[in-house]
């Protein structure tokens, strides 16, 4: 079977916050590209499913390098960063305190994939073993908060809009937030 999406790859989703989070150098771009960027939530969504890719495969390729035999290896790295971008995505569509869980559940599987690939796997094997439940175990409870998380602010959101709601608009969101003016 086709090994597309991996509890190591899961945490890639915490580095596509940081490098959102970090995002302070869009003034360095023509005011024509920052126009475009600031007006449509479509471009915006694709830089990120680009940055996201990118990251997929730099890292595919610093720890996987048997992966080069496979010729198929591109297209299971488009699946994969396809598949983690639509969670982030859905961890978007999270309430404050559902959000908090969340990224603290994915930052310490973020820390627990960088140790585990820090060491080396022969001396270590059983701490290894050990780690990688573990983080299995964050990555589960991480997808049940999601899940949860977002069923509850859907139903927000339908009673909220009723008959302007629009699930479109509910994935993608909104380039301008009503509540918060910055």
């Amino acid at each position: 079977m086709i090994n597309i999406i991996t509890f190591t790859h899961y945490s890639f989703i915490f580095a596509l916050y940081l490098i959102i989070a970090v995002n302070f150098l869009g003034q360095l771009f023509s005011c024509h590209l920052q126009s475009i960027l600031y007006k449509n939530i479509y471009i915006d969504h694709l830089i990120g499913l680009c940055t996201l890719f990118f990251f997929v495969i730099l890292v595919q390729k610093q720890i996987h390098e048997d992966d080069y035999n496979d010729e198929y290896i591109y297209f299971k790295n488009m699946l994969t960063t396809l598949f983690l971008y639509i969670v982030f995505i859905c961890s978007l569509r999270l309430r404050d305190n559902y959000l908090v869980v969340f990224i603290v559940l994915i930052a310490i599987n973020f820390g627990i994939r960088g140790y585990i690939d820090s060491i080396n796997p022969v001396k270590f094997e059983d701490k290894i073993k050990n780690l990688e439940f573990y983080s299995k175990i964050i990555a589960s409870i991480s997808i049940i908060i999601l899940c949860i998380g977002m069923y509850k602010y859907y139903i927000e959101k339908r009673k909220q809009y009723c008959n302007k709601f629009s699930h479109v608009l509910f994935l993608l969101g909104n380039k301008t937030c009503k509540k918060y003016k910055i």
